[in-house]
Formats: structure tokens, C-alpha cells, sequence
């Protein structure tokens, strides 16, 4: 455990903080898209930022602009009202907006309306200066002053730049994207400066439909898996979710909650006046699934619902005594099939599962709900996973962020470019390396 904990209730609070320059690990929202970390006992502390939230509309660039603990309920409501709509967000909308940015959340609408990283238009930050700086996404990071100034620095994200082309497809690559000036801190975990304000893209807020398909179980046959995911990929303009949860997530709800038995399905959200060309041109030409297990359900229930999976299973957990070990990997299309043929090897093992996540971007989370006992099998596949993974140019964590929990995995992916800018970053923007000195960016003394 770390040695102190503290609780930031103001902007000075913070800058107070800062300018003291104590090693510190910035969290601010208690759910999936915080920094995934365990033992940070070479920290002084960890911050919790608590600072009160502020929400404004700019009407004229159609721009919500978010300062302090906002979560992405209340910006959601608040974009709404004025007929707007956040166009990416985390599926749990209790998590704070600032954190989803500092760990490049991209949940399921990412898959209609592109990933977090894409509406962030501007960011503010505080850096070790204590100081606050402004970064904009109409900026190329080569031309920001630590790398305009600086032959080698220029050199080396050039190179860096060119290693990640791999990745462009991909939510978030194993490093973080840099290519905008705002890249320094989407994704970035807190490791160069803490975010404190940001401007994000809207879109005229449309009403949609929700589709359940119901499937064969995935461990015994993925055909229908892969024709849905295939089929929908080409209407990404009018579906704005393709997200999936198998039987066993579905077990862990209560039977008469269940849209499904010992069945998986497919959550299809489509924008209401594209309904009737995907259910032309996608539901009624699918070869492998019947039409009867194809039925709409209300925005709220599929919401309820895929809620509702993940609280079970923490309920379900805590009583158990048992851990989640999870992966978040994300493939190309062509890779897709692998992947999953990997993951059936996995519900082998012996040990309780799930699967679930965002099947329309090949982005599925597999968790083992396991013992203590059970933990170094469970390294020994993801260890075998990861491996798979760097072969087909995919990302292992494509949505929560490495923290400490998953440096040990990612290490292979880690090349002499990668750890050469860490370094740089660091130098240059956290030079007496009080910003979560922990994390990745640090990894060659860390492990």
C-alpha cells in the first residue's frame, strides 16, 4: 500500500500540491477507467482529486467543456439539455470524465462516433511548474516547443511515430498515440501533468433502437460471432454500438433477468432512422442466424443490462473470495478469429469465466473470476496470450490503461524507441519525476 492517502478539494489545492513536488499517484473516479494498480509503496501518496465540477456549453464551436469531478452521467444530462450528445463514453457512466481521458477510456460508442482520443479538442493541464498549459488537437506534437526546440528530440518521435503505424487501427496501441499535441495527455496516466480541464466534440443528439441477437455459445461455435461482426462493420455511420456479453455473463443475473439462457447475444444500438436499412441490408441477410432470435428491446433494459453484469460479478467475487483476471486485448479483423480460437483454450482451464466487451471493434474482455490458487495458471495463459498478441500487431490493453498491474505484460512490446521517449517525456515535463512515478513511463527502473 502506499504510505499516505489525500483528498484534493480545489484547483489550489491542487497547484499547492504540485509545486511540492511529492511523488504522487492522481486518481479521481472509484470505477473501470481509474489506473489499474496494486502495490505503489515507493509513492509518497495517492491524490484523490475532488474537485468540484463545472460543465459549460460552447455554443458556438458545439464544444462541452468539463473542469473537476464530473462524471459522464452528469455530462451526458448536461450535453442533452442542450440537445447535444457526448459522442464517446464509458458504459459506466459513474466514472469521472478527466479520468477516462488520462486513461484513454474509448467504451462501446466508439465503435459509431470513433474513440475519446477523437472529440478531445483541447486540454488543460498542470504541469511540475505548477502552471497550467493548453494543448489542442489541431497542433502536430512535432511542432510543440520540447520537440520543435530539440533535433533529437524531433528524431526520435519520428521514429517513434513510425513504429506505431501497427497500431493506428487499434483504440489505443500498447504505448501511447502520439501524434496531436493532445496525445501528451490522452492516455498518458498522469505520468507528465493532471489534466484539469478539457473541451470535447458533440453531435446533434439523435434518438436510437436497441437489437438483441441471440447466439450459439461461443466456446462451441463462433460462426455466428463472426458473420455478425462482419456484416455490421460497413454501417458504422448508423450503428453507434456492437457490444457483446456471453452466456456466462448473462448466469450471473437473475433468471428472470435474463435475455437469454445458456445463450449468448449481440447488442445492436442504431440510430432510429437507420433502423429500417439495417435490418434490411444486416438482420434479414444473416445466414447463420434466424430472424427469431433477433428482437428489440428498449435504450433502458440494454442499458440495465449491461450495467447490471458487471456489478453482479463484483457482488459475486466479494462473496466467493474469488479475484477478476482480465485481459483487454483488441485485434484487426484478419486476427479476430484467432483471437477468439485463443479464448476457447481458455474456458479449458477449469477456472469460472466470462467474455464480453466490444465485439464490433474486436475488442473483448476475458475474465477469469479466480482463486488465489488458480493465479499463476492464470499468468501463465495471459503470458501465452500476450505473445499471440505481439505477433498479430495487436493491443493488449486497448482501453483501461497499464497503472502497475500490467507492466509485468507488457514489457515485450516495449522496444529501445519507446523507452528512449518515456525518458524524454519525463525529462522534459515531469523532470523531478513526482507524476505517478510508478507508471510505465518509468518501467526500466521499475522492473
Amino acid at each position: 500500500m502506499c504510505k499516505k492517502s489525500i483528498t484534493l478539494n480545489s484547483l489550489e489545492m491542487l497547484k499547492g500540491h504540485v509545486i511540492g513536488r511529492a511523488p504522487t499517484l492522481f486518481t479521481g473516479s472509484g470505477t473501470s477507467t481509474v489506473i489499474p494498480f496494486n502495490d505503489v509503496s515507493k509513492l509518497v501518496l495517492v491524490a484523490n482529486l475532488n474537485i468540484a465540477p463545472y460543465l459549460e456549453y460552447d455554443e458556438k464551436m458545439k464544444l462541452l467543456i468539463v473542469q473537476g469531478s464530473c462524471s459522464w452521467h452528469e455530462a451526458n444530462s448536461f450535453t442533452r439539455s442542450k440537445g447535444r450528445s457526448v459522442r464517446s463514453y464509458p458504459t459506466e457512466e459513474l466514472a469521472t470524465v478527466l479520468a477516462g481521458i488520462a486513461t484513454s477510456a474509448t467504451g462501446e460508442r466508439s465503435f459509431g462516433n470513433g474513440t475519446l482520443r477523437d472529440d478531445v479538442e483541447q486540454i488543460e493541464y498542470l504541469g511540475f511548474d505548477g502552471k497550467i498549459h493548453r494543448l489542442s488537437s489541431e497542433k502536430l506534437l512535432i511542432d510543440h516547443p520540447i520537440f520543435a526546440d530539440n533535433k533529437r528530440g524531433k528524431e526520435l518521435l519520428k521514429v517513434y511515430q513510425k513504429r506505431f503505424e501497427n497500431f493506428l487501427q487499434l483504440k489505443n496501441g500498447p504505448v501511447p498515440r502520439l501524434v496531436k499535441e493532445t496525445d501528451l495527455m490522452v492516455g498518458s496516466e498522469g505520468q507528465l501533468g493532471v489534466i484539469t480541464k478539457v473541451w470535447l466534440k458533440t453531435s446533434k443528439w439523435e434518438d436510437s433502437l436497441h437489437l438483441f441477437i441471440r447466439l450459439n455459445r461461443w466456446e462451441e461455435s463462433f460462426e455466428q460471432h463472426l458473420e455478425v461482426v462482419k456484416s455490421v462493420n460497413v454501417f458504422r455511420d448508423k450503428i453507434v454500438a456492437c457490444e457483446f456479453l456471453d452466456s456466462n455473463s448473462l448466469g450471473f443475473l437473475p433468471e428472470n433477468e435474463r435475455p437469454a439462457i445458456s445463450r449468448d447475444i449481440i447488442i445492436l444500438e442504431i440510430k432510429s432512422d437507420c433502423f429500417d436499412d439495417i435490418y434490411d441490408n444486416v438482420i434479414s441477410k444473416l445466414k447463420s442466424v434466424s430472424e427469431n432470435d433477433v428482437f428489440e428491446i428498449s435504450s433502458s433494459r440494454a442499458h440495465q443490462i449491461r450495467m447490471a453484469v458487471p456489478r453482479y460479478v463484483q457482488e459475486h467475487n466479494q462473496k466467493h473470495g474469488a479475484f477478476k483476471s482480465g485481459t483487454d486485448v483488441q485485434v484487426d479483423i484478419g486476427h479476430f478469429e484467432k483471437l477468439l480460437h485463443h479464448y476457447q483454450k481458455f474456458a479449458k482451464a477449469g477456472i469460472t469465466y466470462l467474455l464480453f466487451g466490444h465485439i464490433g471493434d474486436r475488442h473483448l474482455h476475458f475474465n477469469f473470476l479466480n482463486s488465489n490458487e488458480q493465479q499463476l495458471l492464470c499468468d501463465e495463459l495471459f503470458n501465452e496470450l500476450y505473445a499471440n498478441c505481439l505477433m498479430w500487431n495487436g493491443s493488449p490493453f486497448a482501453e483501461h490503461g497499464i497503472g502497475t498491474l500490467k507492466q509485468k505484460y507488457i514489457k515485450p512490446f516495449l522496444e529501445d524507441v519507446h523507452l528512449k521517449m518515456f525518458e524524454y517525456l519525463k525529462e522534459n515535463l515531469d523532470p523531478h519525476n513526482q507524476f505517478f512515478p510508478s507508471g510505465i513511463m518509468n518501467i526500466k527502473v521499475n522492473l
